[in-house]
Formats: structure tokens, C-alpha cells, sequence
């Protein structure tokens, strides 16, 4: 009893460190998570739950579900980032809990401790539960909803088909129509259970469908042709949206979302993948959404989130049975102890991109751990104790994380968001504009002075927001603008 209660409490402190504890000590950054931000804070004012706006006028480029999540909880009265992101990390901590069960029953409780500890340290699952984006809602509702419809197929179960087509009415209210292409391989996996998969389908309707007709009923041609048309037709099949990336795009950025794990994608090699229908269900919905998104011509890598679940589930139930793993986990281990390290190229990777980011100094205290992480992972995986070896790792990354959001948040706060600056524009009657700030910083500071700056022209206003030379972004008077 004594060790059970000691394991939960661990458990919830590192819950806790890992996806909430200064979850709002960083200013919004831009510009997706901005924008959203502004239109759940305008919409929580207004009261009006139907359309989304931006600086006041209609915005359909998503669908409402994160807007509602977050007006909601500015409601509440929480502080404006930690309104924004609390229910996207609270779904993403939510959904871990159903992947355990749902894993546990599938395969065995060492298949489920392993998936659920794989999924929760991933780079991908961790960094979009901290941003107030719609990747996390979309993922967590569309794998309930492919987990559900699997057991209901597999079960003929009508209860479970109702539950997995409210999760998918949920996930075309996070994302759109994305969701049940996502699906497809659930209806071909269970084609000869059609009954209940209309079912499901007609449940999926009766939760997205208000919206979805209400909001045409209001803007008509105006909805149907930015949200439908503009934001996804012209989203997968044209280059309107300046974000197209080549075919094999997802398979690096798919690697990333992985890290620290994606060494062990070496174990599914030794797995017979034909031994059991749940392995080849998994298999099949990795395979059909990374065709799916490889195909569409825009491309951005929090796209493939949704593909995590499958593959830290068929992970858990592969590096559970594989013979080899000595070598692996280290190697996982390795990449758990550089974590620190990467996470220091986020405050410029924000603004610039990764591919401009570069560290000052080169990181030998994380290298040195590790270094220490691999052998001792390596150690207790050759004396059979991979449970330990897997608290091992899981510890490193957790104490790497901790020394990241002690440290790197404040930076991330200072260089990527414009938060400080628009307080020191509060209470300032003089017009602005901003010159020489990159993008994410410039949708950042629209948030904060609740409307779109303009950017200086030959004559600039009295005052000037820019950045330069990779310092902390800056207001100065336009007397002094070179």
C-alpha cells in the first residue's frame, strides 16, 4: 500500500513538472498560437461562441473547439497564457491516462507503462501540450476515436461506437475535415461492422454539425469558401499557403517528434507484425496518415502529432519483447541527457527557425550526461532490469526538462515574445509601428496591443518596435532609426 501511494505521488509530481508547473511564466508566441489566443480572448468578451474573430472581423481558419476550451477558462478569471494553454496540456495529460488503459487492455501492463512513459516524453507530445495550438486537441480526440471504434468493431460494441463518435464530432470541431480522413483505415479495418460505424458516423454529425451549419447559416459563402475551400482544398493540393515542403518531408520531422525514442524504431524490426489484429491496426493507421499528410503539397511537422499514439503503442509492445535493447536504450538515454541542450536553440528557433539556431558554447555538461546516462541505461538493461533502465532514462529527461523551464523559459519570455514590450507600450498614447521584427514576434505583439501594428513606412510613427542582431526585441523613438 506504502509503495503504491509513493508511486502516485511520484507519478503526479512528475505530471506536474513535465506539463504544468510554469506553464504561463512565458508570454505568447506567435503566430499561430497568437492568433488563437486573441480569438479565444475575444470570444470569452464578446460572449458570441459561434464565430471566430480576429481584430474584430471573422476568422475561419480552424474550426471553434480550442476558442471555446480557452474562453472558458479566461472566464474562470486564470491569467491569459495560462488560459490559452491549461486545456490544451490538460487534454494532453487527459488522453495519456486513456492511452494507458486503452494499451494495458490491448497488450499487458508492461506493454502500457512502456507506450504511455514513450508517448509522455516525447519532444513532440511535450512541446505542443506547452502552446496553445490545435495539434494536441486534434490528436488526443482522434485517437479516442480510433481506439473506441477499434474496440467496437472488434467487440461489436454499440457503446463504444458512440463514445468514439462523440470523440470524433470533438476532433472535427478541433481541426476539421482532417479528422475522419485520419479514419479511414478504422472503416476499412472494420468494413464488415458497418452498422455500427454509421453509427458512429451519425454521432460524429450530431456533435460537429451545429456548429458547422449555424456558422454557414450566419456568413454563407463567406464560411464555406475560406474554412472549406482556402483551408483545406487549397491547404493539401496547391502552394497558396507558402508552406510546401517535398514528399519524404515527414519522415525527419516525424524522427524529431520521436526524440529521445526514435532509436528504439530499430526494435519494430523484430516484431512479427502479422501476430495480432492490434499490431497491424496501429501499423496500418501510421502508414495511411503518413501517406496521407506526405501527400498534401503544405506541410508543417506538428501535421503528423496525430501519428504518435500508434507508434509509442506499438513501441511499448515492441521493445517488451525484444531481445537486443541494451544498445538502444542507451542510445535513448543519450538523447534524454542532450535534451537541455536542444532546448537552449528554442528561443531562437521560435523567431528564426531551427535551421538558423546555434549554441554559443558547446554543451559539455550535457554531453557528460549523457554519456553517464547511456552507460548506466546500458548497465541495468544487460542485468535484465529494463524497468529500471526505463526509470533511468525517463529520470534524465525529467531533470533535463526541470533545468529547461528553470532557465531557458526566461530567455524563451524575453527573445520570443513580445510581452515585455507592450508593457512598456501600456498607458503610451503614441503611435507604433515595428521594423526589422520577424514574424512570430510581430503576430506576438498584435496579441498583446489587442490589433494589428503596422509596420513603419517612409515616415515612421513616434515610436518603433524592432530586433536586431538577435538581442531582445526593443522599443526606441524613430528619431534614432538608422
Amino acid at each position: 500500500m506504502v509503495r503504491r501511494v509513493a508511486a502516485a505521488l511520484a507519478l503526479c509530481t512528475a505530471v506536474y513538472l513535465a506539463y504544468w508547473w510554469r506553464l504561463g511564466s512565458y508570454g505568447i508566441l506567435g503566430p499561430d498560437e497568437a492568433r488563437y489566443a486573441a480569438v479565444a480572448l475575444e470570444m470569452a468578451r464578446s460572449g458570441d461562441w459561434i464565430t471566430p474573430r480576429l481584430w474584430n472581423h471573422p476568422w475561419f481558419e480552424k474550426p471553434p473547439l480550442v476558442y471555446w476550451l480557452a474562453a472558458g477558462a479566461h472566464r474562470l478569471g486564470l491569467p491569459e497564457e495560462l488560459a490559452a494553454r491549461l486545456p490544451v496540456s490538460a487534454l494532453a495529460v487527459a488522453f495519456l491516462g486513456f492511452f494507458y488503459l486503452w494499451v494495458r487492455a490491448c497488450f499487458s501492463p508492461s506493454a502500457a507503462v512502456w507506450a504511455t512513459g514513450i508517448l509522455a516524453s516525447t519532444a513532440g507530445w511535450l512541446a505542443y501540450a506547452h502552446v496553445a495550438v490545435m495539434d494536441i486537441p486534434l490528436s488526443a480526440t482522434t485517437g479516442i476515436a480510433m481506439m473506441l471504434g477499434f474496440q467496437a468493431v472488434t467487440m461489436r460494441s454499440l457503446a463504444a461506437a458512440t463514445l468514439a463518435g462523440i470523440a470524433l464530432g470533438l476532433a472535427i470541431l478541433a481541426k476539421g475535415l482532417v479528422a475522419p480522413v485520419l479514419l479511414l483505415p478504422l472503416f476499412w479495418f472494420g468494413r464488415k461492422q458497418w452498422r455500427l460505424l454509421v453509427s458512429l458516423l451519425g454521432w460524429a454529425l450530431l456533435i460537429a454539425g451545429p456548429w458547422y451549419l449555424i456558422c454557414t447559416w450566419r456568413h454563407g459563402t463567406e464560411f464555406l469558401q475560406e474554412f472549406f475551400w482556402r483551408h483545406h482544398m487549397e491547404r493539401f493540393a496547391t502552394e497558396s499557403l507558402h508552406h510546401v515542403q517535398p514528399f519524404w518531408f515527414y519522415l525527419p520531422a516525424f524522427l524529431a517528434l520521436l526524440l529521445p525514442w526514435s532509436p528504439t524504431l530499430i526494435a519494430l524490426i523484430q516484431r512479427n507484425w502479422l501476430d495480432s489484429p492490434v499490431a497491424r491496426f496501429l501499423g496500418l493507421w501510421w502508414l495511411w496518415g503518413m501517406l496521407f499528410f506526405s501527400v498534401s503539397r503544405n506541410k508543417l511537422p506538428g501535421y503528423v502529432l496525430p501519428l504518435l499514439p500508434p507508434m509509442a503503442a506499438l513501441l511499448g509492445a515492441s521493445v517488451e519483447r525484444c531481445r537486443h535493447l541494451s544498445l538502444l536504450l542507451a542510445l535513448t538515454a543519450a538523447l534524454a541527457g542532450l535534451l537541455p541542450a536542444a532546448a537552449e536553440l528554442a528561443p531562437e528557433a521560435v523567431v528564426t527557425g531551427l535551421s538558423r539556431a546555434k549554441l554559443s558554447t558547446f554543451p559539455w555538461p550535457w554531453v557528460s550526461l549523457a554519456v553517464i546516462s547511456a552507460l548506466v541505461t546500458a548497465y541495468l538493461t544487460c542485468l535484465g532490469r529494463r524497468q529500471w533502465a526505463f526509470s533511468s532514462i525517463l529520470g534524465t529527461w525529467l531533470a533535463g526538462l526541470v533545468y529547461t523551464k528553470l532557465l531557458v523559459v526566461a530567455r524563451l519570455d524575453q527573445y520570443a515574445s513580445a510581452r515585455a514590450i507592450a508593457d512598456q507600450l501600456r498607458g503610451t498614447h503614441q503611435a507604433v509601428c515595428v521594423a526589422e521584427l520577424p514574424r512570430p514576434l510581430w503576430y506576438s505583439l498584435n496579441y498583446y496591443v489587442r490589433s494589428s501594428v503596422p509596420a513603419c513606412v517612409a515616415r515612421p510613427a513616434p515610436l518603433v518596435v524592432r530586433q536586431q542582431n538577435g538581442k531582445p526585441p526593443e522599443v526606441i523613438p524613430a528619431q534614432v532609426v538608422p
